[in-house]
């Protein structure tokens, strides 16, 4: 095996375990689906990886139950449209269907150079900094996921899921350019971090400017980039929905609150007067612990204070102490109850 097939075989091998991460997701969509069908036909060293990650799901778990599952796909047209019937597969089901996806694309795949792609990822309550080919710099924040595609023209990232700060190096020559969900960021040198909701996307600008375009769906369904086209300024955040329709909301916020927000970067929370409800929806994304609150009267009480991520501990002695409240541990469940008088 020359190097270059050394290469190859090992960017292959990150490639299909980050679309293994993304398929056991509860992300997948129709587009990720077309993306993994074009990427399978591209080399059959991609096949082959996520042929062998597959096998290696499949040990952890049922090896009869994805011997035949995979037989069935082998026997099934290479054109059926695949179906998935819900997500969070076991890791034998995940395996039937990676196999079945590597023998239905294989028929028609062309060879075309493969891109220099990077995937980074953070698990549940981690952060990583990661510092990109042009020194540009980028933390990802918790349960993230970004995938990286410089080429000599354009810097193109996507975010797949979570949130990151960008710090980009500038180059005039080369756009440097974040697509999340339907929404195009695209700056040359600058400071800003991009989060991906349950239900819109949040662009927050600290330095420089960056342009925010939407992506319009054409008849055949393909994406095409729209003209409307918004600069967003520092101390600036952009709301971006996922349906086109929706305008994007642009606010200015006051440097004490944009550093909140930024807060993260530096492994810290830090709220001033948020209600309960909403503190807890903000720490919950850092701990796999499921955090209720019983009574609904607590949910509006105000909440100030500083608090380094993971030490979730920290916050509840600090909601008991000093606002009246019962902090329950149930297993992997922490309830927030009002404290009944003695």
């Amino acid at each position: 095996m020359t190097h270059l097939e050394v290469a190859r075989h090992g960017i292959a091998e990150v490639e299909a375990s980050a679309w293994i991460a993304q398929l056991n997701s509860d992300l997948w969509s129709q587009a990720d689906q077309a993306a993994l069908r074009e990427w399978c036909r591209r080399s059959p060293a991609n096949r082959a990886a996520l042929r062998r990650l597959g096998a290696t799901w499949a040990d952890l778990d049922d090896l009869a139950s994805l011997r035949t599952n995979y037989d069935r796909a082998e026997r099934h047209d290479s054109a059926r449209p695949l179906r998935w019937s819900g997500f969070w597969l076991s890791h034998a089901a995940l395996a039937a269907a990676l196999l079945g996806m590597v023998v239905s694309f294989g028929v028609d795949w062309v060879a075309t150079p493969e891109p220099a792609v990077q995937f980074y990822a953070t698990n549940i309550g981690e952060q990583r900094t990661v510092e990109l080919p042009d020194s540009s710099i980028v933390r990802l924040n918790t349960s993230s996921l970004l995938e990286v595609s410089y080429g000599p023209d354009e810097r193109r990232l996507r975010l797949v899921k979570g949130e990151a700060l960008f710090n980009v190096t500038k180059d005039p020559n080369r756009p440097f350019v974040v697509n999340a969900g339907g929404n195009t960021v695209r700056a040359v040198g600058t400071r800003f971090t991009v989060r991906m909701g349950t239900e819109a996307i949040e662009v927050v600008v600290s330095e420089g400017a960056v342009a925010l375009l939407r992506s319009a769906v054409d008849g055949a369904g393909a994406n095409v980039d729209g003209a409307r086209a918004l600069v967003l300024r520092p101390n600036e955040v952009a709301i971006m929905r996922d349906r086109a329709a929706d305008p994007i909301r642009i606010t200015s916020i006051e440097t004490p609150q944009l550093e909140r927000r930024l807060a993260w970067t530096d492994g810290m929370l830090e709220f001033d007067g948020e209600h309960l409800a909403t503190v807890v929806a903000e720490v919950s994304r850092y701990t796999p612990v499921k955090i209720t609150i019983a009574d609904p009267k607590l949910r509006q009480m105000p909440v100030g204070g500083r608090f380094r991520i993971g030490e979730t501990q920290t916050l509840f002695e600090v909601i008991e102490a000093g606002f009246g409240a019962k902090i329950v541990y149930d297993k992997n469940e922490v309830r927030i109850e009002a404290r009944r008088p003695q």
